[in-house]
């Protein structure tokens, strides 16, 4: 067993602190320990984390070439010019509907608040309006689609985590 370290303890303690005061010794349910479901806990949002990583990498890599701006604009905290603001609500948009990620995990990715990529994808969501527009983030969404499918994944984690970015052990 991996032992927790007091920093990730205290964490939880404030996650959960009824559930988590002073149990380290405390059995729960099947015979697991509080410390073993913690680890349990931390092992499976670690794995939320890098997926959600490795997804933003790809979506902000791919939208970056299709829409011909760099990758450090799209990361960048100012809102920049129409393009590149555009560029950034189609990645936004990408990750929630293609990729079933949350505002707020998506926010945390962007360093924004959720409300910000809720209007983010009802924007592009309005822009679908557009033949050309909607012609390309079709073409998006079917190559997102074709690397699930080619890793496995038909929802979730779409199977990325053992994809060409790298395995998640």
């Amino acid at each position: 067993m991996t032992h927790i370290s007091e920093q990730e303890w205290s964490h939880a303690g404030t996650l959960f602190p009824k559930q988590f005061q002073n149990i380290p010794s405390r059995q729960i349910s099947g015979g697991n320990s509080a410390e073993s479901c913690l680890e349990n806990y931390l092992n499976v949002e670690a794995q939320r984390s890098r997926y959600q990583s490795k997804c933003f990498v790809l979506v902000v890599e791919l939208v970056s070439s299709f829409f011909e701006v760099s990758v450090e604009s799209l990361q960048g905290r100012t809102r920049g010019v129409a393009p590149i603001c555009q560029a950034r609500q189609v990645c936004m948009y990408l990750l929630h509907t293609s990729l079933s990620i949350s505002y707020p995990e998506i926010g945390q990715l962007f360093r924004r608040d959720r409300t910000t990529i809720s209007h983010a994808c009802m924007v592009v969501e309005d822009l679908r309006d557009d033949c050309d527009l909607d012609r390309n983030l079709t073409k998006l969404e079917s190559i997102l689609e074709t690397i699930r499918s080619l890793h496995g994944g038909h929802g979730g984690h779409g199977g990325l985590e053992n994809s060409a970015l790298g395995e998640v052990q």
